[in-house]
């Protein structure tokens, strides 16, 4: 929530929105379209003099810290405090707080001062306050749960809704349940994890049955008539090849062949043809 200079205040909320042109204006090149509304705002817009009610949220030696409305930022310093309040520290809960007879102001305690000054900072307001009257001013309450325990308490029901709603990991070793991962279906996951369980079984041997892994099988040694195969149809391959090849080297000697005669002819008609022209062409100079 912003401090609005034109406003002179804190919008909090606005309703009764209703449109008073009945034509819509367009000035000069602007692509904006202009048009007169009417609304009613919801203000907050404290002023010197005026009665505030805030709750502490620190207290030190210097001053007060308060809430106002559980949102705006508001502050009482020492001096503005009656003659009568004292400030102590208490060393076993760690809380600082003023006191003043039977009356004490600590973190939680609502109390009424009058607005002295507003300022504005980048669009931050802040109150500074006195309660210097005790008659109009002072301790009025005290907050059934402070501040800072009410944030508290809204930020561990948020933990909780969330892990209500977090997905409950299943173990593998409860009967009748599959551990699965999220989005996949439990018969892709029980393949998965057989093909890991054998994995596993062929790297290494079962502990406590006394059984090993199976032995592989050991290649077949080549005997000489082996060889002999083998180097038989390495030939035979070589040949096929060296045979394709020659065929395919002839193939192109006997279209190169076939071609030369037609370019022949192609290059005398050629010639021909450019003899008349300069025939024709000498001719025609000579008339």
């Amino acid at each position: 929530m912003r401090y609005d200079e034109v406003l002179k205040g804190i919008v909090l909320s606005y309703d009764q929105v209703k449109v008073e042109d009945s034509r819509v204006r367009i000035f000069n090149d602007s692509h904006f379209l202009n048009v007169r509304v009417s609304v009613r705002w919801l203000l907050f817009c404290p002023q010197p003099g005026m009665k505030l009610v805030g709750e502490v949220n620190y207290a030190t030696s210097t001053g007060l810290g308060l809430l106002v409305h559980g949102i705006f930022n508001a502050s009482i310093q020492d001096a503005n405090l009656p003659e009568g309040w004292e400030f102590y520290e208490d060393d076993n809960d760690d809380q600082a707080y003023w006191e003043s007879g039977d009356h004490k102001i600590k973190i939680g305690t609502l109390v009424a001062f009058e607005v002295t000054d507003c300022r504005n900072t980048d669009d931050i307001l802040s109150i500074r306050g006195s309660a210097l009257d005790e008659d109009k001013y002072g301790v009025v309450g005290q907050a059934e749960v402070p501040f800072a325990e009410r944030h508290r308490l809204d930020a561990s029901a948020t933990a909780a809704v969330l892990d209500i709603h977090t997905p409950a990991k299943t173990d593998a070793t409860t009967p009748g349940k599959d551990a699965t991962t999220p989005g996949k279906s439990p018969t892709a996951s029980g393949k998965g994890s057989a093909k890991k369980r054998k994995a596993e079984d062929d790297k290494s041997p079962s502990e406590g049955t006394g059984s090993s892994t199976k032995p592989k099988k050991k290649s077949k040694k080549a005997t000489p008539a082996d060889e002999e195969v083998d180097a038989e149809e390495n030939g035979k391959i070589a040949e096929a090849k060296s045979a394709k090849k020659e065929k395919k080297s002839k193939g192109k000697k006997e279209k190169g062949a076939d071609a030369t005669p037609e370019k022949k002819n192609k290059k005398e008609k050629k010639d021909k043809k450019d003899k008349k022209e300069k025939k024709k062409k000498k001719g025609d100079d000579d008339a």
